[in-house]
């Protein structure tokens, strides 16, 4: 009786074990939570994850194309020329705040711009700009330098090619100071290479990127073989022209400047100092000599001579 009862209770826990196992398996398997279905199973790796020996997924590091100054070919100050809407531009930075001025329909800065070649003095003129309305440039901004960027490089081969070698790295301004452009953070920063801790919301980059991926369809070509493509030097070196200088108002300082005053026709002269290249010692100017000065001396007759003691006591000594 006893091997019996032991013999028929465990197999009745045995089989109330194994449909609990079965009834909490077919509940897990699908369950319903706030009208949407969660499945058992584990998601599948989404295109930037890989999987490890273990079966694991890891998610695979973002990888980044850092560029900041005038000789990196994607940034707004690299001289190379180009046509938008029949227009000739020099730089993407002379584009974008001509774009500006005609936004805000200030034709006077908008011809200053296009008058120079200088990226600087494209920015200068651009904070310039009547009537601007900081958030309603902000809608139009980011538009502005996507078409400019789609004709830069759709124009420019070289240019075109370096940027599909770049595929598939995020493009990334690596500007210290400028949190909207760019990730306020240098190349050589520690966080730069973590999208999470950057300073700023890399506004160029991202257009950049996006300019990559619209050209890649429209010139045909296949996202595998790019990421094959060597990457190409990003870094060329152009000729910086010399800032035009406006022109300085010719006014002498007052610390150069002396004023005599003659009191008796009561007139003021003004004489300037005159400084040479190699020293900086001023140069005086020579005296006129007068009229009593340039008169001749009278010559010493005798009867000076016998009037003077020094000459009487020579004349005597001669004598004797």
């Amino acid at each position: 009786m006893n091997f019996r009862y032991f013999t028929t209770t465990r197999l009745h826990i045995k089989v109330s074990v194994d449909y609990i196992s079965f009834i909490s398996r077919c509940f897990r398997v699908s369950t319903m939570s706030k009208g949407k279905m969660t499945s058992y199973y584990k998601p599948a790796p989404s295109q930037g994850d890989t999987k490890s020996e273990s079966g694991k997924s890891i998610k695979k590091k973002e990888e980044f194309i850092f560029f900041f100054g005038q000789n990196y070919v994607f940034s707004q100050f690299h001289k190379v020329d180009f046509t938008v809407d029949g227009e000739e531009y020099c730089c993407m930075e002379q584009y974008m705040h001509h774009q500006k001025a005609l936004t805000f329909k200030d034709m006077k800065t908008a011809r200053e711009i296009m008058l120079t070649t200088e990226p600087k003095l494209h920015k200068k003129l651009g904070r310039q700009v009547t009537s601007f309305d900081p958030k309603k440039w902000a809608t139009e901004s980011v538009e502005v330098v996507r078409k400019g960027n789609i004709e830069k490089f759709s124009q420019n081969k070289r240019y075109r090619e370096i940027m599909f070698s770049t595929y598939p790295k995020t493009l990334v301004e690596a500007s210290p100071r400028d949190k909207v452009w760019g990730i306020g953070l240098g190349k050589n920063n520690e966080k730069a290479k973590d999208r999470s801790q950057w300073r700023g919301k890399n506004l160029l980059g991202q257009t950049l990127t996006e300019v990559r991926d619209t050209l890649m369809k429209k010139f045909d070509v296949d996202p595998e073989a790019a990421a094959n493509l060597p990457e190409l030097d990003i870094y060329i070196k152009t000729k910086s022209s010399s800032p035009r200088k406006m022109p300085r108002k010719s006014v002498t300082p007052e610390k150069y400047q002396r004023k005599k005053a003659d009191s008796s026709s009561k007139k003021v002269i003004t004489d300037t100092k005159i400084y040479t290249s190699e020293k900086s010692t001023p140069i005086k100017d020579k005296k006129t000599p007068s009229k009593s000065s340039s008169s001749k001396k009278r010559k010493e007759t005798s009867d000076d001579i016998k009037n003077s003691p020094s000459k009487k006591r020579k004349i005597d000594f001669d004598k004797d």
